[in-house]
């Protein structure tokens, strides 16, 4: 996942993009402190949009995908 980027994304056949979303979703969502708190997640289907609309930019093909899920998550409630 640390070094998923969008020359990988542009790759990826949909079953592999699907495990890579998910795997992003367990870790972002997952407990952030000791109280259990959540962290903010997003859904599958705003993930791939987001790195569709940035991956297709001939500039963004170094960006970190994780580095980009987790901008726009903390932007996003937990369990939203």
């Amino acid at each position: 996942m640390r070094v998923a980027d969008c020359r990988l994304w542009q790759v990826l056949d949909e079953p592999a993009r699907q495990r890579l979303l998910s795997a992003m979703h367990q870790f972002f969502a997952g407990s952030v402190d000791y109280r259990n708190g959540r962290g903010g997640a997003l859904s599958p289907r705003r993930a791939s949009s987001l790195f569709n609309i940035y991956c297709r930019l001939p500039f963004a093909r170094a960006f970190k995908l994780y580095k980009l899920y987790g901008r726009a998550a903390a932007f996003t409630p937990p369990g939203a």
